[in-house]
């Protein structure tokens, strides 16, 4: 059994109140010979080979992780951010009260059940928000806001583009970088901590 503390604070994050450096990976579990499904002994293999390769976390996009994954994480000892199967949402959606009803009980189920595993580190509201879409943004804090009463841990969401708002709820920014480097000025004018981005994923995924 592991224990431990991952806090934030304006210069970044710390682990047992030690300054702490994310190297993570996105991971997508994929097996095209079994349909899509993965068996534990993979599963244990890539995560063992993330963990040897360096890194100290590792971020499940687009699906929710099985528990097998999350056992294996902590017995390895890597740190695991996983998120809402949410990616890629129409605006539209965002505004719609059946759709953000469904949503916001999904993710206080996903937090309430997900919060007992200690790999577990941050949960996420999901990936590809448009950073400058303000639907998305009330979006992301109503979902943060489940999130964190229910699983007492950070949030964070994962944008196209660099938000140059704080949303409320909302602790970690994730950045996916499929072009150019973004430019420097554009994280002075923002008024998110500086401290509070990271690169979420990087070039388009491959299945």
């Amino acid at each position: 059994m592991s224990f431990y503390k991952l806090s934030l604070s304006d210069n970044g994050l710390k682990l047992n109140g030690s300054d702490f450096h994310l190297k993570g990976i996105t991971y997508f579990s994929s097996s095209p010979e079994n349909a899509n499904l993965t068996s534990y002994e993979n599963l244990e293999n890539d995560l063992r080979m993330i963990k040897e390769t360096g890194f100290n976390s590792v971020r499940f996009s687009n699906s929710v992780p099985h528990p097998f994954a999350l056992s294996i994480c902590d017995k390895l000892g890597l740190l695991a951010f996983i998120e809402l199967p949410l990616s890629s949402i129409p605006e539209e959606l965002t505004v719609d009260e059946a759709f953000i009803q469904k949503s916001t009980i999904f993710a206080e189920e996903f937090a309430d059940y997900y919060s007992q595993f200690q790999a577990v580190a941050l949960m996420g509201v999901g990936s590809s928000y448009l950073s400058n879409s303000g639907s998305h943004a009330e979006f992301i804090k109503k979902l943060a806001l489940e999130i964190s009463s229910y699983g007492n841990k950070p949030t964070y969401a994962s944008f196209y583009g660099i938000p140059q708002n704080v949303i409320s709820n909302l602790d970690l920014y994730g950045i996916e970088l499929y072009t150019d480097y973004p430019d420097e000025n554009i994280f002075q004018k923002s008024e998110v901590n500086r401290n509070s981005f990271f690169i979420s994923g990087a070039t388009y995924p491959v299945h």
